[in-house]
């Protein structure tokens, strides 16, 4: 009887517990302070970047295991080929279960072995083959803007529905028309949720075994999808003919499991950071106008009226383009608080710091990025310029020093744990940006509060937006 009533009363705590953390992540409370520090609002970046600020240093305590640094000279040290392994963190986010998608890998053998698939499907000649699904769906998207041209519209909801389909594309070979049929099981809703939910098991690791089961049926699910995708195959390659190894560079095949949760890495991590930068450059620009007018003209002049936008030829020649996707990255990457790393049995120097073993360090990109030591001036201010001016240093007139310090620049984290995916997050949000801006006049909707913005960006597992409400007028 004893085991039993334990056996209901483990899985009624699990349950339980499994509740809280999902209503926690999902209710933007504050912490007692009345300081949203607590991970779970989202304003983690701001807090360790308040930290770094109220003790002027460049390492700060934030957790009873974990030290933050602001000093871009450790990046190297820390995230480079002979840096640290990946910290606890990913053991709680994965449930310390062996199946893991790439970027959870602490492993550094397994992490390679996994990695070669990947750098595989996200290389140039991949790439090239991935442009159809890109342009079909970057079309679709745009057309089912203009369709509303003159109502208020919330484009990041849109955009975010466009980034399901084609990473669904990507992943599967296909899925759900949530651009066409709208998020009608509430996918996009339940994901961010899950992201939030994240956070805890990301801060406090052990929290993981109680989310277990939760993340298996994500799992099963993305098992059944990969198992159709088998089955059906491709007409032409997608990133799962990769992690599949059905390019036949590996000898042996990896699991279902495996390339299931790879797939759901694709979906859920890789939809939210392209289509994230891609509304983060578009609320700046509709912020700065002057910006908006620059990349709207040079737009023009490479894919003036009639010329085809999602042809990708002039990217490379779009020099002003580059500054506002670059910008948008610095102030906004996908990862504010960068990734977590942690020291092993012998602990490391880390310039004049001893960090101890098994502690978690990370290098806290939000703060890295808006250090004045950095990039000046204004180091929190929108100036697509600063990227022009590096250029050519002598053309800048202002009275603070000027400084670009691209050492100090890893909006897509840094080293052999780097995110594979950079080229293609690129080459979707410049994509999309042609294509509306060329087609359209876009500007906040009547009585949105632009400030509201900064008030919704989440730092959870990766970066989220709230609303961006506009009109969308045809040119």
């Amino acid at each position: 009887m004893h085991m039993i009533h334990s056996s209901k009363f483990e899985l009624s705590l699990r349950f339980a517990f499994t509740v809280y953390l999902v209503s926690v992540a999902d209710s933007g409370v504050e912490d007692s302070s009345g300081k949203e520090g607590n991970r779970c609002t989202g304003k983690r970046h701001e807090h360790i970047y308040g930290l770094h600020e109220q003790y002027n240093s460049n390492v700060v305590r934030i957790g009873p295991n974990e030290l933050s640094f602001r000093d871009a000279s450790l990046i190297g040290p820390m995230m480079g080929t002979h840096g640290l392994s990946k910290g606890p963190g990913f053991d709680g986010l994965t449930a310390y279960s062996e199946i893991r998608a790439l970027s959870a890998w602490r492993d550094s053998e397994m992490h390679a072995l996994r990695r070669r698939a990947w750098v595989r499907g996200m290389g140039a000649n991949a790439l090239n083959e991935y442009e159809a699904l890109l342009v079909r769906r970057v079309g679709q998207v745009i057309e089912a803007l203009l369709e509303r041209k003159g109502a208020e519209v919330d484009i990041a909801n849109f955009l975010k529905r466009f980034g399901f389909d084609f990473m669904n594309d990507m992943a599967f070979g296909g899925g759900p028309e949530y651009v066409q049929n709208g998020d009608v099981q509430g996918t996009l809703v339940q994901t961010e949720v899950a992201l939030r939910a994240g956070m805890i098991p990301d801060t406090i690791p052990w929290v993981g075994h109680f989310v277990a089961g939760e993340l298996r049926k994500e799992q099963l699910k993305a098992e059944v999808k990969a198992k159709a995708r088998i089955e059906r195959g491709s007409t032409s390659p997608d990133l799962f003919h990769y992690l599949n190894h059905e390019d036949s560079h590996e000898e042996e095949r990896p699991s279902l499991s495996i390339v299931a949760v790879e797939g759901l890495l694709v979906t859920v991590a890789g939809a939210g950071t392209a289509v994230a930068a891609v509304c983060c450059a578009l609320y700046f620009l509709l912020r700065y106008p002057e910006a908006y007018k620059k990349v709207q003209e040079e737009i023009d002049k490479f894919y003036p009226q009639g010329e085809d936008a999602l042809n990708t030829r002039h990217f490379p020649d779009m020099v002003y383009l580059d500054a506002v996707v670059n910008e948008t990255l610095r102030l906004y990457s996908a990862q504010m608080s960068g990734s977590q790393r942690a020291t092993d049995e012998h602990g490391i120097m880390a310039g004049s710091h001893y960090i101890p073993p098994y502690t978690s360090v990370r290098v806290h990109t939000y703060s890295v990025h808006r250090d004045p030591r950095n990039f000046s001036p204004s180091p929190s201010t929108f100036w697509p310029e600063r990227w022009l001016i590096a250029e050519n240093p002598s053309d800048y007139k202002g009275s603070e020093p000027f400084i670009h310090n691209m050492n100090a620049y890893i909006p897509f984290s840094f080293g052999p744990a780097n995110c594979v995916g950079k080229s293609l997050a690129l080459k979707v949000v410049k994509m999309a940006l042609c294509a509306l801006l060329q087609r359209a006049n876009v500007k906040f909707a009547k009585g949105y509060d632009p400030e509201e913005w900064d008030r919704k960006i989440g730092d959870f597992v990766v970066l989220e937006v709230g609303r961006l409400p506009v009109v969308i007028g045809e040119r």
